[in-house]
């Protein structure tokens, strides 16, 4: 299991890809998808819990959103 840390966006965000991608792939009700796209938008850090097996499949969205994120 990995921890990716959504930490803000680059120019050119899709806010409502990154809220399908949280609803579908982490089970996220919509609320919970919206609140963590509105911490990401204010800069408050997000930790995602990724399976080793769906790390690559996970970044390749996230930077398909803009959404910048960390490795931890």
């Amino acid at each position: 299991m990995k921890v990716i840390y959504l930490v803000g966006w680059k120019p050119g965000c899709d806010k409502i890809g990154l809220n399908g991608m949280l609803r579908a792939r982490f089970n996220f009700t919509l609320g919970e998808a919206k609140k963590a796209v509105d911490n990401v938008l204010k800069g408050t850090r997000v930790e995602l819990h990724v399976r080793d097996d769906e790390l690559e499949a996970v970044s390749s969205e996230l930077n398909a959103f803009c959404v910048k994120y960390e490795l931890a």
